[in-house]
């Protein structure tokens, strides 16, 4: 244990699924494939829906509340749900992505020391199935080394006798830290679930949830002491521990709090920043019709491309802005040259959508629409966390911002790594 200041955190406790490891998806698939072959009357949002609740417990916990929810026991039992589902989930020869900012979280509180545990309802059996390759590599080629590798202490599910909700879990893990019960304040709990966050509060850790339920059930995660929307946006400082350094300051462009952004850290910033992503993302495809509001309410034209193609790719960003370069690699517009781009992944909490859209902003103006035409866009730097504005006004303000902050990283040359990247900028231009 470190020794620190009696308000500092002194170590770091992860849940796993859904807050390291992005599973969520295919377990819900397995789920829902196999309840609707034995109960054809329940659809697959209620089944989806009541999958999302039950998220964070144990297997046959879940189970259990599964049936009830749905009302299934006229069907099949929870140990036989349980097994059924296990059935339809092969981890062999699925490629699990990280979550977004794990691995950058994981490798810096790795090299600053900070001891980390890992406290996961998955059993120990089910765990080394999930971590079984000895080596995990990340996008720009460099290796990561085994996820479990950064733990000082493991904890499973099958290790203790109550699962979350209860606390128990956060007790052993805090044990074989070395953490005594009356320093759990001093214990700073990442969770995805309102299961997750009831039991690290219960055990009396702090606790910040990175939730993995939809927007509209926030709600339920009041009882944690800071709510992020990723990995990428938590601010360690406040906590008492050691600050990201690869964030990088834009000095001309002077930062102001916007209203309802609780993404930001507790310190006053001067200056707005970003992110460079450690490896580029292309993304491709046809321009699609959006929401219409871009150009006729906002007076920032963006040019849509559709979500469920570009799944994979996007899955490895959090919902947030971010910036880079975008040329049109086929139609007319084809031969307009590479531009600077904004571009919005996410739900736009301001219009409370429901479903994720890719919205780039290309900053130059066209003459005309380009749907249909093939947009690339390269994502080069993340710059901050989706957020809710009082007025459009103060939207629009805080979105041409945002395109000041790409302008002058770029103007500066304060992105590196672009000359990796010369084959795309050279291509179909």
């Amino acid at each position: 244990m470190r020794e620190n200041d009696e308000n500092e955190c002194c170590c770091v406790i992860f849940d796993l699924d859904g807050t390291l490891i992005n599973t969520e998806a295919i377990v819900d698939e397995a789920v829902v494939s196999t309840i609707k072959t034995m109960k054809k009357s329940v659809s697959e949002r209620e089944i989806f829906d009541a999958a999302e609740d039950c998220r964070g417990q144990r297997p046959l916990e879940a189970s259990v509340e599964l049936c009830e929810k749905l009302s299934l026991h006229d069907v099949v039992k929870p140990a036989e749900l349980l097994t059924k589902c296990g059935e339809k989930l092969q981890w062999d020869g699925i490629d699990i992505p990280d979550m977004p900012g794990a691995v950058r979280l994981l490798e810096f509180l790795k090299r600053k020391k900070v001891p980390m545990a890992l406290a996961t309802s998955t059993s120990r059996k089910e765990l080394e199935k999930k971590m079984k390759s000895t080596g995990r590599t990340s996008d720009d080629g460099n290796h990561r080394g085994d996820l479990l590798s950064y733990f000082d202490a493991i904890c499973c599910g099958d290790e203790v006798a109550k699962g979350k909700p209860d606390p128990e879990i956060f007790h052993l893990a805090m044990e074989r830290l070395g953490v005594k019960r009356e320093d759990a304040g001093r214990c700073l709990v990442f969770e995805d679930t309102p299961h997750g966050v009831s039991a690290a509060k219960a055990a009396g850790c702090c606790c910040v949830a990175v939730p993995s339920l939809r927007r509209e059930k926030f709600d339920m995660y009041k009882g944690a002491d800071r709510v992020y929307h990723s990995l990428m946006d938590i601010e360690l400082e406040d906590f008492g521990l050691p600050k990201f350094e690869d964030w990088k300051e834009v000095k001309t462009v002077e930062f102001v709090k916007e209203d309802g952004d609780a993404s930001l850290s507790s310190q006053t910033r001067k200056y707005e920043r970003f992110l460079k992503l450690d490896a580029f993302l292309e993304l491709t495809g046809p321009v699609i019709r959006g929401f219409g509001r871009g150009s006729k309410m906002l007076g920032i034209p963006t040019a849509n491309l559709d979500v469920v193609p570009l799944k994979q790719q996007i899955d490895k960003l959090a919902p947030g802005i971010y910036f880079g370069f975008a040329k049109i690699s086929s139609g007319k517009h084809k031969s307009t040259g590479i531009h600077r781009t904004v571009m919005s992944i996410g739900y736009n909490p301001f219009f409370n959508d429901k479903r994720k859209s890719i919205e780039p902003w290309l900053l130059r103006e066209f003459e005309e629409d380009f749907y249909d035409e093939t947009l690339s866009v390269l994502v080069c730097a993340y710059v901050r966390a989706e957020c809710n504005f009082t007025t459009v006004e103060n939207l629009i303000e805080r979105i041409r911002k945002d395109a000041r902050v790409c302008e002058e990283a770029l103007d500066l040359d304060l992105v590196e790594g672009l000359d990796s990247w010369k084959h795309w900028f050279e291509d179909d231009v």
